[in-house]
């Protein structure tokens, strides 16, 4: 089997193990909100494909998902001086 993507798991006490992290190399990525605090992701390396699902067990809880380049060679339009992240709109520090 392919070390591609690689799939890891953390070892949380107690005989409780839960998925940690997913990496891949020369992918397609599709990310989607679902719901306020539920997302899913698809990403499929070759002929293979993996869907991954997350959000709050609470359904009410307000959860956030945030999109940004992090290349410093790159200034989007908008962006504030000194910086390369900072999308137009966003107000964020």
């Amino acid at each position: 089997m392919s070390d591609n993507p690689e799939i890891r798991y953390a070892d949380m006490g107690g005989g409780r193990i839960d998925f940690d992290e997913f990496l891949a190399k020369g992918c397609d990525i599709h990310f989607e909100a679902m719901a306020d605090s539920e997302w899913w992701m698809s990403v499929a390396v070759g002929d293979r494909m993996w869907h991954l699902n997350w959000g709050a067990k609470n359904p009410r809880a307000a959860g956030y998902a945030i999109c940004e380049e992090i290349t410093t060679h790159t200034t989007h339009p908008g962006a504030a001086p000194g910086r390369a992240d900072n999308a137009e709109g966003d107000d964020r520090e």
